[in-house]
């Protein structure tokens, strides 16, 4: 009886799972055990913490991703190689013979410690300062909405459609690849559009129709716009963007109580994902070959060399092990350090701060466009470990984490209880964070754009709630 209550507990499940691969990869581990332990324990600690209802989008997104790459991902390497697969997937300088995995584990273990203090202090002051309220939409823009759907929706795509085949034909915004030849703020107005300003219009757009009409259907036009987005602007990410449109989506519909038969919505729901994630990584390893290459291929890659391309991308392209495994082994970490990397700026086809001082070597494809801009980032954790400092880095963890939230929070109150939009931009800043290290002053110009859309949507507000 009792062994049928544990069996029937979902934890015991997930905790089955991270002893497997502790008992795993136990004599892979070229360091202290007990370090090792740590290091499975906060992992399955941070997983709960991220499984929680009361979790912000921001919390889950970045839980989700350090949990890829620093439990995931480094799993993975040593269970795999004993250093074969390292010396092949791994980003960045580390030499296992020059030290073991020790001071990376110590980084790790903090940082996740860090992100589960920061998760229960923001839920602590947000219960303490936030009271729940009801939205009720204007009479005015309720009569006009249903007057005028069909327009407004036929509109909206039009618009959507034309601002997509634009960057398509002059490559306005593109992944990877940078056009000088268009103006510095039309390359700013595109670059917000596809990092989230798309999403927060859609996600208006649904959350109102399923106000108004209780209709489901108009979530395919966030899984549309998410589509056509990743593929105009060259990105492979479809798979994970999504997910911000359904996790909004689902708590949108639980918490208006609707009856809703998960398991059959899931599976249709897995399958739409599967197969347009299948043909957005196939059209758009093809764009990028053709636009970031010198020389023109016609060969359209086969269904083997894409599903190659998936798995490759579905195991190694997690950030943050690789730039905390080479960063643990600087001998210039400092603060001075730290605030010289502030200072870095922008220079197509030259090393970034992070590639010049934790990459021996680092040789750009020759074969590449000149205007390809090739980019390595060391996430959050490795670029604040440039201090030198571990105080520093759970101290800033916890600081950002409240951030973070509290500019989701803002979004979810000024949008009239909008829960899709807070998980875009729950989303969009975990991306942020989980990528960070690259041009760290561009941090000043992405809260602006958050400042500014939240005026938008603030005025948008105005006009549709009482």
């Amino acid at each position: 009886m009792l062994f049928q209550k544990i069996t029937n507990n979902k934890f015991f499940y997930i905790a089955s799972i991270f002893s497997i691969v502790y008992f795993l990869n136990i004599n892979n581990y070229v360091g202290n055990q007990l370090l090792f332990l740590l290091l499975n324990l906060s992992s399955f600690a941070l997983f709960v913490i991220t499984i929680r209802k009361n979790v912000t989008a921001v919390e889950f997104f970045f839980f989700i991703f350090l949990l890829l790459s620093f439990w995931f991902k480094f799993s993975y390497m040593l269970f795999f190689d004993k250093l074969d697969v390292v010396s092949t997937t791994l980003e960045g300088d580390f030499d296992l013979s020059k030290s073991n995995y020790d001071k990376a584990t110590t980084i790790i273990i903090i940082g996740f410690i860090s992100c589960i203090i920061g998760s229960f202090l923001r839920e602590f002051i947000f219960n303490k300062l936030f009271n729940k309220k009801i939205f009720i939409i204007n009479n005015y823009f309720l009569m006009f909405y249903k007057k005028y759907r069909f327009y407004i929706l036929f509109l909206f795509i039009v618009c959507l459609s034309t601002i997509w085949t634009v960057n398509i034909v002059y490559s306005i915004y593109s992944k990877g690849v940078v056009n000088t030849e268009v103006p510095f703020v039309l390359v700013h107005f595109f670059s917000w559009l596809y990092t989230y300003g798309f999403s927060v219009f859609v996600s208006i757009l649904i959350y109102v129709d399923y106000l108004i009409f209780k209709n489901k259907n108009y979530f395919i036009l966030g899984i549309f716009e998410t589509l056509v987005t990743n593929i105009t602007m060259l990105s492979r990410a479809f798979v994970v963007s999504i997910f911000s449109y359904i996790r909004g989506y689902a708590q949108l519909i639980e918490f208006n109580k609707i009856r809703f038969i998960f398991k059959k919505i899931f599976i249709k729901l897995f399958f739409l994902v599967f197969i347009f994630s299948f043909l957005s990584i196939l059209v758009v390893t093809q764009l990028r070959t053709n636009n970031f290459k010198k020389e023109q291929y016609s060969k359209f890659n086969s269904l083997k060399e894409t599903t190659s391309i998936i798995l490759e991308l579905s195991l190694n392209r997690w950030i943050g092990i690789d730039g905390v495994l080479a960063v643990s082994q600087g001998n210039n970490l400092s603060f001075d350090f730290f605030k010289s990397s502030l200072s870095e700026e922008k220079n197509i086809r030259e090393k970034s701060f992070y590639m010049k001082f934790f990459f021996k070597k680092y040789i750009f494809n020759p074969t590449d466009k000149e205007e390809v801009n090739t980019i390595i980032t060391p996430g959050i954790f490795a670029f604040l470990y440039y201090s030198g400092s571990i105080i520093f880095i759970s101290l800033s963890i916890i600081f950002i984490i409240l951030c973070c939230a509290l500019i989701e929070k803002f979004f979810l109150i000024f949008s009239g209880g909008n829960i899709i939009l807070s998980n875009i931009i729950g989303y969009t800043l975990a991306q942020r964070l989980i990528h960070f290290g690259y041009l760290p002053s561009n941090t000043i110009n992405f809260l602006l754009s958050f400042l500014i859309t939240l005026l938008i949507v603030l005025i948008v507000s105005k006009i549709i709630w009482k």
